[in-house]
């Protein structure tokens, strides 16, 4: 009795918690911590666009490639020119529609 317990977050230098020292540690060892996340999370870009650069990034952008390893079934043609398969690479790079 009288005694204070104090929990101390490891995982930083300032030893309080923050959202980003637990993310690095939740994806320590996946792959993802080598991406550049300063770049998409420090920019001057709204915020709106850095998420987007975040599901990027993650390739959880909803497109016809990421629906169907999701198990739903549809046309894999890209929805804007009809050419293609919709992948993350086509819409953003290489669709003729969206390059307009």
């Amino acid at each position: 009795q009288g005694s204070v317990e104090t929990l101390t977050w490891t995982l930083n230098s300032c030893k309080s918690f923050t959202v980003r020292s637990f993310y690095r540690e939740l994806v320590a060892g996946e792959g993802v911590s080598d991406f550049p996340w300063q770049i998409v999370w420090c920019s001057k870009a709204p915020v709106r666009a850095a998420f987007f650069y975040w599901e990027v990034a993650w390739e959880a952008i909803l497109i016809a490639e990421t629906l169907q390893r999701r198990g739903f079934r549809l046309a894999s043609r890209c929805c804007m020119c009809k050419v293609d398969v919709e992948s993350v690479n086509h819409l953003l790079i290489h669709c003729a529609v969206a390059r307009e």
